[in-house]
């Protein structure tokens, strides 16, 4: 595991560039649009997901489609690994959140954000209360693109992001990041919230999605 300034921790080869392949392969004539342009999503699992996925696995996610039910068990192995290795980490046991399949085309960017706290239009830094403890996850599927870089800008750190790595960090404002403009092909991730099991059941604070206001620069 490679560690940067203690706080963002970047495993490569957390699966196969051959199961990230099997998953990108799963999904790719069934993505929707969403409100962001340029951005298109896959199976997700939260608040009204499309597919329920999820540690359970219930069998209503299956659809009459071999490709899709592989990579619906694949992701479904994903998120407990993805939950374990995290709980494991903190010492703390950490259940799945949300999650969602990413796809992010050419010309898309996502602007610098913290996931644990949004900017409002007065200017003030908010804490999302139900977020506040969470851990985030990004397990990456594709590297057949340009751009899509990753940037940490309080610790001057670039991540160019590799099929089958998986980055973790806490989302506080110590750990902004942005994702460069996608130059050239597709990128495809999966983005993950992990809280603690504590906090099953409960239900997330509707809040202006944190993409709406760009966070500036440390120091700035």
């Amino acid at each position: 595991m490679q560690v940067i300034d203690n706080k963002i921790h970047i495993i490569e080869n957390y699966i196969s560039k051959d199961s990230a392949r099997l998953i990108v392969d799963s999904f790719k004539d069934d993505l929707n649009k969403t409100p962001r342009d340029l951005f298109l999503t896959g199976p997700n699992f939260g608040p009204e997901s499309a597919y329920k996925i999820g540690p359970s696995n219930p069998i209503a996610s299956y659809q009459e489609d071999i490709n899709k039910n592989i990579g619906i068990d694949l992701l479904t192995i994903l998120c407990q690994m993805m939950s374990k290795t995290i709980s494991d980490f903190y010492k703390k046991e950490y259940i799945l959140k949300t999650f969602c399949y990413q796809v992010m085309q050419e010309g898309a960017r996502n602007p610098l954000h913290s996931d644990n706290y949004y900017y409002n239009k007065d200017g003030k830094v908010i804490e999302r209360e139900t977020e506040k403890n969470d851990k985030s996850g990004l397990l990456y599927l594709s590297e057949d693109h340009e751009g899509g870089e990753i940037y940490f800008p309080a610790q001057d750190f670039t991540l160019v992001p590799k099929a089958g790595m998986f980055v973790f960090f806490e989302g506080n404002l110590d750990v902004l990041h942005e994702v460069k403009t996608i130059t050239k092909g597709n990128r495809h991730n999966l983005v993950s919230f992990f809280w603690p099991s504590e906090n099953a059941g409960k239900s997330m604070v509707d809040i202006p999605p944190h993409e709406e206001i760009e966070f500036p620069y440390p120091n700035q």
